[in-house]
């Protein structure tokens, strides 16, 4: 994952024949693609330094205009997204990775879906909870208090109808 000029962009290049596509199109070469170095303690300062190389350069350029470059390189990447981002993003939604939930206190919340998918209604949404304590009454009526024990409860803050 790398940081580019207006965010960041991650690329999947583990093959060598990806790794060299990745240099060309960032304009640069590798000496290690030609000839492998076999020693895995020069591999990993070598890669450590090649990164520190490549990283100013794609950080020059706009993620769009990187993935334009890979895209056409042949080489696997996606723009990195926050997880805000991803409440309005066309593949999310499309992919039914997310749902509106009527919040009795919010309206409506776009939130997380389950990711798991099975036939029928397996795994239909759930409505939203009821917000904090308004069912402090009901429950306490239900163990048996009386109206004036539960409305005493709620003066002495034993209790309470709802978040404060």
């Amino acid at each position: 994952t790398y940081a580019t000029k207006d965010a960041a962009i991650a690329v999947a290049c583990v093959s060598r024949g990806l790794q060299r596509a990745l240099m060309r199109a960032v304009g640069m070469t590798d000496e290690a693609h030609e000839k492998p170095l076999g020693d895995p303690a020069a591999e990993t300062r070598h890669y450590a330094a090649l990164q520190a190389r490549v990283e100013p350069v794609i950080a020059s350029r706009a993620t769009a205009e990187w993935k334009a470059t890979f895209d056409a390189h042949g080489i696997p990447a996606a723009a990195v997204k926050i997880p805000l981002e991803l409440l309005d993003d066309e593949q999310v939604l499309a992919n039914g990775m997310l749902h509106d939930l009527a919040h009795p206190a919010l309206g409506p919340v776009r939130v997380l879906s389950t990711p798991l998918r099975l036939d029928r209604d397996a795994f239909a949404p759930a409505p939203a909870t009821p917000p904090f304590g308004s069912e402090a009454r009901d429950i306490l009526r239900a163990l048996g208090f009386s109206e004036v024990e539960i409305d005493r409860f709620l003066t002495d803050g034993v209790t309470r109808r709802r978040y404060e």
